[in-house]
């Protein structure tokens, strides 16, 4: 109550400020640019001066969005609206500002990125891709250009010498991967000068900030190989032979709920005929164990065309992001799943590899003094981004009312009956009003049967999913023409609206079709806000059937055939359902699913954060080596017999003892996967798995420093001269 209470008094003082910033237009329409300029020189001297910054930013915010926003209409053509305005007051404070999408997010940014920028510390504009990254600072350069403000754009394909370069500048647009990737690669340096990142992190504000949620289960890690695989080929390959020759429901079994596969004491007997051993699940036989789960979880829980693409042409599979249906082209499955999915598609199986530095993103935006965000959909995860990342929630109203229409669900027998009742509307369309349909698919394997299904009825349509990304924003920005049909995978940071024609608004807008009910009521939430955009008309209605991966996993098919009372289906379903009631059924998965997925990401959240201190000191012990003037003295601190050291070359010794840290951190990074999942596992630890974690790896973090001490003393004394 108390929260709400302080939410509704604050959001009132950041109307009054926006009414203010409104108000001062009359004024700032009649100055000069010289004028302007000056302006921003005496505020830029009044911050950087001043002794509570926080204090004089809020002091001098209502003037300086006053002069952005007159600077923008000046250089772009376009008057920031109040909800823009209020929106970049939100986000200043550190906030998550909800805004519809077509609100103008991209402009509404520029406020509290130029106002923090002129403290002289770095701002970070997070968004999902890089297209998006060069295309939002293109347009707004010529504004930070105008306030004297250094910014560039950030690129996977930059060397060092153009990350130290780019890294000079105040402002640096940027995706969250390639920023957190700098930020590891930072601590992995063996010449401090090749460091590119300050070593405060001070102002990030992340576009569609919601990926943080989606993104947290998978930690940023920078792998490398240490001597030769353990693992050979053959391994993997005989591991997907056996699999193969397992029958379903006799020798394994698939535990929907849990994504798990089992196997049966049917399969446990085959295998150890097959490996030709007598126990699989004895110590001796772990690395047999680990291979022929992996195999079967590759078979059945990770498929083509939906958790990854198979690129046949370099001989290698491709994940793809579920959130944002895009590739994922430099993220692979750890623990082995990689290898096994490579085996099971007979592709080139690559070396697994040791993880050299990692961390979460929960982790990483969290060493920002201040973080802000902006997406279309944080309501439903409100209490997440504020324990995690300390952002409350602020929903900006649309700066025109909603009038799109979003139809009850209608619900369906099987995917096929789905599939048709789509073709069937979309063919109706056609031949009818012709106004736009966007279909929202689950996956590249649905929008390519959907396709092929409107290619034999000679309807016309374009696709967006993984296989042809490249072409998305042409495609997005098409989609609102009169008689145009996409296809499309999950929405989540396109960035492109979808502008309805003149002749599409006359015959009802944007129609959105979400094909399936998702884990995430937020992905569909993304699809429907494609509709209705600025006040215009639009529609959109879910089809989802009893088939749905949602449906089957939390068992909910058995909750609607009793609610429904009959068990003859066909005729039950010889037309589409619908109604609250069952909806609920559907929300009530979506809720479970909600709720699994945030105990899983506090899960990772905490044991990262258990050792989030741990890397401090190892980073902090690295920058020290590569820093202090007296090597001799920093390694040999309590050694009686430094004094016999005799000289020996610093410049050449860094690279060395940093490298031998390195191995040391690899080797503690991989010891911690091993110990988290045998502690899943001991369900009789008279601890929580969590305090059982803390306390294996705290004493294997003391033998691990005492080891790198030991070490680099020994490296020492036998690098000294005689």
């Amino acid at each position: 109550m108390f929260y709400n209470l302080w939410k509704k008094n604050t959001l009132e003082k950041y109307k009054l400020k926006c009414n203010r910033i409104l108000t001062l237009k009359k004024k700032t329409i009649l100055l000069t640019d010289k004028e302007i300029e000056k302006k921003i020189v005496f505020f830029r001297q009044k911050i950087q001066n001043a002794r509570n910054l926080s204090q004089t930013l809020e002091k001098y915010l209502v003037p300086i969005y006053a002069l952005i926003r007159e600077i923008i209409y000046r250089k772009i053509g376009l008057w920031l609206f109040p909800t823009q305005v209020l929106g970049g007051i939100v986000l200043h404070y550190g906030n998550v500002a909800q805004m519809n999408t077509g609100e103008g997010k991209t402009l509404t940014a520029i406020l509290p990125v130029c106002l923090n920028a002129l403290t002289g510390k770095q701002v970070y504009v997070i968004t999902v891709n890089e297209y998006l990254s060069h295309r939002d600072w293109k347009l707004a350069k010529p504004i930070f250009d105008f306030f004297q403000i250094t910014s560039g754009v950030n690129s996977s394909n930059l060397g060092t010498e153009e990350k130290k370069k780019l890294y000079q500048n105040l402002i640096i647009y940027t995706t969250n991967s390639e920023l957190g990737f700098d930020y590891l690669r930072n601590n992995l340096v063996t010449n401090f000068e090749e460091k590119t990142l300050a070593k405060d992190l001070y102002y990030a504000l992340s576009d569609e900030v919601d990926l943080t949620i989606d993104e947290s289960q998978n930690p940023l890690i920078i792998s490398q190989r240490w001597g030769k695989d353990a693992i050979g080929e053959e391994k993997y390959r005989l591991a997907t032979q056996l699999v193969n020759s397992l029958e379903e429901k006799k020798d394994y079994f698939i535990d929907e709920k849990e994504n798990e596969v089992w196997l049966m004491l049917d399969g446990i007997v085959k295998a150890e005929n097959f490996y030709q051993i007598t126990n699989l699940f004895s110590f001796v036989n772990r690395e047999t164990n680990f291979l022929l789960h992996n195999a079967l979880k590759a078979k059945h829980l990770y498929q083509n065309n939906v958790e990854y693409i198979v690129d046949r042409k370099n001989e290698k599979i491709i994940l793809i992001d579920r959130a944002t249906g895009r590739l994922a082209y430099r993220r692979v499955y750890s623990a082995g799943i990689q290898q096994a999915i490579e085996s099971k598609e007979k592709v080139s199986i690559s070396p697994q590899s040791k993880s050299i530095a990692t961390i979460t993103y929960q982790n990483f935006f969290r060493l920002f003094e201040k973080m802000a965000g902006m997406t279309g959909t944080a309501k439903t995860e409100e209490e997440e981004f504020r324990q995690i990342y300390g952002m409350p929630v602020f929903v900006i109203p649309p700066y025109k009312k909603l009038r799109r229409i979003d139809r009850p669900d209608l619900i369906f027998l099987d995917e096929d009956s789905v599939c048709q009742a789509i073709i069937q509307r979309i063919e109706k369309t056609v031949q009818t009003t012709k106004r736009p349909i966007l279909v929202g698919s689950p996956s590249v394997e649905v929008s390519e049967y959907l396709s092929n299904l409107l290619l034999e009825k000679s309807i016309n349509h374009f696709k967006l999913n993984a296989t042809n990304h490249e072409q998305e924003a042409e495609i997005i920005a098409q989609a609102g023409q009169l008689g145009r049909i996409t296809i499309s995978t999950d929405m989540a940071g396109r960035g492109t609206d979808i502008i309805p024609s003149e002749e599409s608004l006359k015959v009802g807008g944007l129609l959105v079709i979400i094909f399936g009910k998702r884990f995430s009521k937020r992905i569909e939430d993304q699809f429907r806000g494609r509709a209705g955009r600025q006040g215009n008309p639009g529609e959109s209605q879910c089809y989802f059937s009893l088939d749905d991966e949602l449906i089957k996993k939390f068992a909910l098919k058995e909750k609607i055939l009793a609610f429904l009372g009959q068990k003859k289906l066909k005729s039950l379903f010889s037309s589409p359902l619908q109604g609250k009631m069952l909806e609920r059924v559907a929300d009530e998965g979506q809720e479970a699913s909600r709720n699994a997925g945030l105990t899983s990401r506090q899960n990772t959240l905490n044991y990262d954060s258990l050792i989030s201190e741990q890397r401090k000191k190892i980073y902090n012990y690295r920058d020290l080596l590569l820093t202090t003037p007296d090597l001799k003295k920093t390694i040999l601190k309590n050694y009686k017999k430094s004094t016999e050291i005799n000289d020996f070359s610093s410049e050449y010794l860094r690279p060395q003892l940093v490298k031998k840290i390195d191995y040391y951190w690899s080797n503690y990074l991989e010891a911690l996967t091993k110990i988290r999942n045998l502690i899943g596992m001991c369900v009789y630890l008279p601890q929580e798995p969590q305090e059982a974690f803390f306390w294996e790896t705290d004493a294997l973090f003391q033998k691990t420093c005492q080891q790198i001490k030991k070490d680099l003393k020994k490296i020492l004394l036998e690098n000294s001269v005689a």
